[in-house]
């Protein structure tokens, strides 16, 4: 990679997190669809998170517990762990800060990371650094992630939503006008 003459800016977005944050406590969740936010007897809930098992079967975040229900009855329904994500929020972000300072929390489960000023410490080679990352989130809590590299932040949280779960979207460097 050559020497960089713009800003390099990481979005990391954590995939399925809720889901993903219950299933890395109770890995046997991870064996068919699962829905956070209720079971079956809750109602009147919404769904909080579902994993890509549960969206795979038309399972989306705000929708009503009920029609989760009718759309993947085999699923496993938890509600949600007291304390759980704020943690393993807590926990990705002193991940990110292993790597840059430079870190902006957009919510619980994603965030900007400026690396510009760290490249040089890893070859200027922005992939590997984004590889480094997910890796270490992956082995460290047992979650993915997704992330988009672009040279500002409305092309990487775009790009980042572009290649889930587990993937990295890159957005050519002086072309994100045709991205």
């Amino acid at each position: 990679m050559s020497e960089q003459t713009h800003k390099i800016i990481f979005h990391i977005d954590m995939d399925a997190f809720f889901a993903s944050c219950e299933e890395a406590i109770n890995p046997s969740l991870r064996s068919k669809p699962l829905v956070v936010g209720g079971t079956k007897q809750d109602t009147r809930g919404i769904v909080s998170g579902p994993n890509y098992l549960a969206r795979a079967k038309g399972v989306r975040t705000a929708m009503a517990l009920t029609k989760a229900f009718a759309l993947v009855p085999e699923a496993n329904f938890i509600r949600h762990t007291k304390g759980l994500y704020s943690d393993y929020s807590r926990r990705v972000r002193l991940i990110m800060k292993k790597y840059t300072p430079l870190i902006q929390p957009l919510s619980i489960d994603e965030a900007f990371l400026d690396v510009t000023g760290i490249l040089h410490i890893h070859n200027n080679d922005y992939l590997s650094l984004a590889n480094k990352i997910k890796d270490d989130i992956k082995h460290t809590l047992d979650i993915t992630c997704s992330i988009g590299i672009a040279t500002n932040k409305v092309c990487a949280k775009i790009a980042s939503k572009m290649n889930k779960p587990n993937g990295i979207t890159l957005v050519p460097f002086l072309k994100e006008k045709n991205f």
